[in-house]
């Protein structure tokens, strides 16, 4: 589930930037 959860944190900095 680790690859879940970098997916979801690059999911929020793109959508941050």
């Amino acid at each position: 589930m680790k690859f879940t959860l970098i997916l979801i944190a690059f999911a929020a900095v793109f959508v941050s930037q």
